[in-house]
């Protein structure tokens, strides 16, 4: 074997080896995923924003329009058409006579299972660009948008703005609290924040307040009565706990990463039929405090993505979530009992 030969394998063997060191170093770093137990994604559809339950069926709205997934297996059964009309679907919530409203980025639209009616500024909205939809305990629809909110009452629409007291025209997010206080979340950062209103009184939070971020991406009520508050922009942000002070509500208590979350940016928040709390964030998937135990769960873990966006569950204690790309199904009981693939302790 001359020289050439011999210096062309000896290359080879270390490049070879090289190889294999790299592999198993990649293995370490970025183990393969490991799908839990009662964990199962689900694509299509892919980038999901919204979800609502209409029993038998699933709806997810996104990027790309509205589905229907049937509620026990995930499998889509119907699109609704035209799909260019109603891309980019923020919000969708199902009113007391089945019908199905969309919030998208050409408007708002009602579907009935036959026809479409769409809202637009021609109409009376504040802003095409809808971002949030809440049906009260009145059963009147609210819709956050760019230009404020609205409320749909007798035909037409009765805006809310900065002026009236909004944290900002921006709304993300609406919510009703159990006595029936209206809580609007806005983001136009650096400005926006907490708006809440009750019995036509007002009353702001933002970081000066004590707020993590003036970016407002979702708002619950939890069991023991407290509200929660998920604020964030990239890097930034935390959860917000509201408990009532006599008449008023008080914020109490922030958490942030440091505090055990998955990351600072609070994406989606919510408590299961089982009383444990979900908790996603924009980047690290989602913190899953079941008890004693607090879990965080990711793409690693079986999730169609590590940005949750949406949560709802289903009678059967089935819990779907939203991701940036696809849809997870999680079956709660199987869950509870699986192995975990990483866990922390705040």
């Amino acid at each position: 074997m001359n020289r050439q030969v011999l210096a062309v394998v000896v290359l080879a063997v270390f490049t070879l080896a090289v190889l294999l060191g790299a592999a198993r170093l990649w293995g370490v770093l970025y183990p393969p995923a490991q799908p839990r137990l009662g964990i199962v994604a689900i694509r299509p559809p892919h980038e999901v924003s919204a979800l609502a339950l209409q029993d038998p069926l699933l709806w997810a709205g996104g990027r790309d329009g509205v589905v229907a997934l049937d509620a026990m297996s995930g499998a889509v059964v119907e699109s609704l058409e035209p799909q260019d009309a109603l891309r980019y679907v923020r919000a969708l919530v199902v009113d007391a006579d089945g019908a199905l409203w969309i919030g998208h980025v050409g408007g708002l639209t009602r579907w009935d299972g036959t026809t479409f009616r769409t809202w637009t500024t021609a109409d009376g909205l504040p802003d095409d660009r809808v971002n949030a939809l809440l049906i009260d305990r009145d059963g009147y629809l609210w819709v956050g948008t760019w230009g404020g909110a609205a409320l749909l009452r007798d035909g037409g629409f009765e805006v809310l703005t900065e002026g009236d007291g909004l944290a900002a025209d921006m709304v993300n997010v609406l919510f009703q609290d159990d006595e029936g206080g209206m809580w609007f979340g806005s983001g136009v950062a650096p400005r926006g924040g907490l708006a809440i209103r009750r019995d036509g009184t007002w009353r702001r939070f933002t970081p000066v307040e004590g707020l993590p971020h003036a970016n407002v991406s979702c708002i619950t009520q939890g069991r023991d009565g407290a509200v929660w508050v998920g604020t964030g922009l990239l890097d930034r942000g935390g959860a917000a706990r509201f408990s009532r002070l006599g008449e008023r509500w008080v914020l109490d208590r922030v958490r942030t990463r440091e505090d055990g979350l998955a990351g600072e940016k609070v994406r989606s928040i919510f408590q299961d039929s089982r009383g444990a709390w979900w908790i996603g964030s924009e980047y690290d998937g989602v913190l899953w405090e079941n008890g004693d135990t607090h879990t965080v769960l990711t793409d690693y873990d079986g999730l169609s993505s590590s940005e949750v966006k949406a949560f709802v569950e289903s009678s059967d204690g089935i819990l779907w979530l939203g991701t940036r790309d696809g849809v997870t199904r999680v079956d709660l009981a199987v869950l509870a009992t699986s192995t975990a693939v990483s866990e922390i302790m705040p």
